[in-house]
This record gives structure tokens, sequence and C-alpha cells, in this order.
């Protein structure tokens, strides 16, 4: 039934309809504060989730328009055994 709308949609001129589009960010083991990690993770998911946008032909909606994302996160120790963190993300913006 969407697709039937879709192709109605282009056929008439009309507005497309909006979509989102996933994005992930994965830092790496780079952060020693876990808040700051998610937050950089969720940061690099949505300019993920803008870029897939941007690449389909749509426009990213302002932040207003995005998902907050998930955070994932583990820690090892680094040489000076300081915990350090990994994050992975997901996250999605609007597309129009």
């Amino acid at each position: 039934m969407r697709a039937w709308m879709v192709v109605l949609a282009v056929a008439i001129g009309g507005p497309a309809l909006a979509a989102q589009f996933p994005g992930w960010g994965d830092t790496g083991f780079t952060f020693y504060s876990k808040r700051d990690c998610c937050a950089e993770a969720i940061a690099l998911a949505q300019e993920d989730s803008a870029a897939r946008c941007v690449t389909s032909g749509g426009i990213p909606k302002p932040t207003s328009g995005t998902r907050r994302g998930s955070c994932q996160w583990e820690w090892t120790t680094d040489a000076s055994y300081r915990q350090v963190y990994r994050c992975v993300s997901e996250a999605a913006v609007w597309c129009r």
C-alpha cells in the first residue's frame, strides 16, 4: 500500500514521504569518560544517518527531528591501568 502511495505522489508531483535512515557510530577505545563516549557515539550515528539521507537525495531535518540513539559500551584498561571506553550507537534522523 505504501509503495502505491509513493508512486502516486511522484506521478502527480506531490510531496515525497518523509523517511528515517538509521546511522551507526563507533568511537573505538578512545574515551576515559563513559558519558563523553556515549555522547560522541550518538553524534557520530546522527551524522551517519544525515549523510545517508543526503546520499538518497533527501534533506535531513533539524535536530528536533532526531531520534536519540541508544548507547552500548564496553571498557578495557590502557597501559597505565586506567579504564578506557568504546561506545557504539544507533540513531535516526528524519529525512524529507
